[in-house]
């Protein structure tokens, strides 16, 4: 391998023209870098390659993302982001242009769905749409459920039970 060569799985990381970079335990652990891979990250940088950060934490937008990941030097705008929230919006929207989505979740997904143009509706919602909430309560629950049962289509952002942060892991997403 040339000293200027990256290689993965015996390929030339140069190989490929985009990069799918997971976020939660392979760049960060909760507040902290994982060093590896923002050296990884300023590399494929330097190299002029393509990448795209996802995640599956529902919870924040893709400008905190953005504004965490440049905090540990790596480049990185908002455009830089898709999130499970943002995939989510997209995916109603792509079902039915105007819906009425109910959302139980934190600022990722309020701002995904209004970005979308979505509109939030308690009472009648065609989606509900569920993400992490670490304010969840009795009564979120009960209109979730009231408004799957009246005939709401339920989307979770994500399955996980577990999320890594830097304590290790702690509970995800609950359904």
């Amino acid at each position: 391998m040339g000293k200027n060569r990256m290689k993965t799985g015996g390929r030339d990381v140069t190989s490929y023209d985009t990069f799918l970079l997971d976020l939660d335990g392979t760049v960060y652990w909760g507040k902290e870098e994982i060093p590896e891979a923002v050296t990884f990250v300023k590399t494929l940088k330097e190299k002029g390659l393509r990448y795209l950060f996802v995640t599956n934490n529902s919870t924040r937008t893709k400008e905190t993302v953005a504004d965490q990941l440049s905090g540990f030097g790596i480049p990185c705008t908002p455009d830089d982001v898709l999130t499970t929230s943002m995939a989510t919006a997209s995916y109603i929207k792509a079902q039915k242009k105007d819906a009425r989505v109910l959302y139980i979740g934190e600022q990722g997904l309020k701002q995904a769905i209004e970005h979308a143009g979505l509109i939030y509706d308690e009472e009648h919602p065609d989606f509900v749409a569920f993400g992490m909430d670490r304010q969840i309560t009795y009564e979120k629950y009960a209109k979730a459920c009231l408004a799957v049962r009246s005939g709401a289509t339920f989307i979770s952002t994500n399955p996980d039970v577990a999320l890594p942060n830097e304590h290790g892991l702690v509970p995800g997403m609950v359904h």
